[in-house]
């Protein structure tokens, strides 16, 4: 018997080969200017190879793998090695089915021309035969550098790890998100319904199987200084660095000890905004900062948090922080003071849901740091555009409807965003002595009266 199973496994891995197929992907993600990850799936536990050949130079990378039950016969491929700025075609091989399509890698660097992130929240799967995609087709059509889902896609019960899977195939299995993934490079976060039960936080006991769905069907890029288990991580797209946020697994609604983040992933937060040397950092988080739900950066539980995290923005002297955010069924944007009234730091939340779920209205329509809100549409993503220098720099936000198309543009330039794009001009130079010795006055007779 001892000698028998591994022939019946060798016999069994020789007819995957032969019937298998690639049943999903491939999906682009992790893309730089020297690497990509190329994510499949196999309809069966079988041999699968991927392959690169640059269009100019001829470089050839090659790699193969043997897709496995445990993971649902899903695989990520990772390619380091490769050239800045170079058009690769690429082909995903597995018994009968062959996958082909092109990528480019980043330039490396500040980027000469305009850097698009399309991002989205919430597809409930149950609506997707009734939408058809239409959502995933028309993110395709936005020239964009990066698509980022920020949570709740695909939705479940509780996390547990079958329905999880179940999820991501059907959505897979459209069409048109299969066109979006095999062209441009996919980023993802989780947020409730994809972690567990609705405002799930790290209690919730299935949270380790949630973790696996999430690390076998998403090929973000790995956190090697993560000292724990989650989903944060960062990654550099041109003079943008994006900040990954996981709002669910170290999370803990306590009385006594609140957190979001937990203080290990807050601590990577605030030192990566500090070092980080891009112009733009980008902040991805699946609850807005507004959101003062239970689950909420501006909750009973945890406004502190969000405190200290305006706070370690503003002491540390990091510009241009942006944030991008989902979750709440409909877009707002929401705009932050980081430090004191003339401190000039502020933060921008730019939220976007549904992508096709059911739309809810805001209960608040006077809050103090809204400035735009769009609401009742079913079916919802948007653009983050960032400008490069010479001239006007500044971030464009536009959010798109399937069915209506672009329903608001909002431009800000870095004056807006609290980091001025040019020096005073003379006539502001000039005035600096007169204005010191002006408070050199009032200081003065001050002292003198009292």
């Amino acid at each position: 018997m001892g000698g028998r199973a591994p022939a019946i496994g060798l016999l069994f891995l020789l007819c995957a080969q032969a019937w298998g197929d690639i049943s999903h992907g491939p999906v682009l993600g992790s893309l730089s200017s020297e690497g990509v990850a190329i994510w499949v799936r196999t309809s069966e536990p079988q041999a699968v190879t991927a392959e690169l050949v640059a269009l100019a130079g001829g470089q050839r990378l090659r790699r193969q793998a043997v897709t496995r039950s445990a993971r649902d016969n899903t695989h990520v491929f990772r390619f380091s090695g490769l050239q800045a700025g170079t058009v690769y075609h690429y082909r995903v091989a597995a018994g009968r089915g062959v996958r082909e399509g092109r990528l480019r890698t980043l330039a490396g660097g500040a980027a000469a021309t305009a850097t698009r992130i399309v991002f989205g929240a919430c597809y409930d799967q149950a609506r997707l035969t009734r939408e058809g995609g239409a959502v995933f087709r028309d993110m395709a059509r936005q020239d964009a550098q990066a698509v980022i889902f920020l949570g709740d896609l695909p939705y479940a019960s509780a996390g547990r790890l079958d329905e999880l899977r179940s999820g991501h195939r059907l959505i897979r299995g459209n069409p048109w998100f299969s066109a979006l993934a095999a062209e441009v490079p996919i980023y993802a976060i989780w947020d409730d319904h994809d972690f567990g039960e609705n405002d799930a936080d790290g209690s919730n006991v299935y949270k380790d199987e949630a973790l696996q769905a999430f690390n076998e069907y998403w090929p973000n890029p790995p956190n090697e200084t993560r000292a724990e288990a989650g989903i944060y991580t960062a990654f550099k797209i041109d003079d943008v660095e994006v900040f990954l946020l996981d709002t669910r697994y170290h999370a803990r609604r306590d009385k006594a000890a609140p957190t979001l983040l937990g203080a290990r992933q807050l601590r990577w937060l605030c030192d990566g905004l500090a070092q980080s040397d891009a112009r733009y950092k980008l902040i991805a988080s699946g609850v807005p900062l507004a959101s003062d739900n239970r689950d909420g950066w501006s909750g009973d539980y945890f406004h502190a948090e969000r405190d200290r995290l305006f706070a370690c923005i503003a002491e540390q002297g990091v510009s241009g922080v942006v944030m991008i955010s989902g979750d709440l069924h409909r877009a707002e944007v929401n705009r932050f003071r980081l430090g004191k009234l003339f401190s000039g730091g502020v933060i921008y939340d730019f939220t976007s849901s549904p992508l096709n779920a059911r739309p809810i209205a805001r209960r608040d329509p006077d809050g103090g740091s809204l400035v735009y809100v769009h609401e009742g549409e079913a079916s919802l993503f948007a653009t983050l555009t960032f400008r490069p220098g010479p001239g006007p720099r500044g971030v464009e936000f536009r959010l798109i409807s399937p069915k209506r198309g672009v329903i608001k543009t909002l431009v800000l330039d870095d004056d807006d965003l609290g980091m001025p794009s040019r020096p005073p001009s003379s006539w502001r130079l000039a005035l600096l002595p007169l204005a010191a010795v002006l408070l050199l006055a009032w200081f003065m007779l001050r002292r003198r009266r009292g």
